[in-house]
């Protein structure tokens, strides 16, 4: 019908309608986190010593997505 065809038009095929949201809420998250946290790095003992890190992706055609990512961290004060 029209109304499908026109929800499709206003932003492109692929447009998520939550994503505005999601990315509101990752960014509270992260900054949350950062607030609690200290001495936030790379783990070293997953990933390798800095210049000879290794990481692994996720298969995807979109975009180059971490498998994982380790940190270490300290709580702040």
């Amino acid at each position: 019908g029209q109304g499908a065809h026109a929800a499709v038009d206003a932003e492109g095929i692929h447009t998520c309608a939550g994503a505005p949201l999601a990315r509101v809420e990752a960014k509270v998250t992260l900054n949350r986190l950062l607030d609690r946290t200290r001495d936030l790095a790379i783990d070293d003992a997953h990933h390798g010593s800095a210049g000879k890190r290794h990481y692994r992706y996720d298969p995807t055609f979109l975009l180059r997505g971490l498998s994982s990512l380790h940190l270490t961290f300290a709580p702040a004060d």
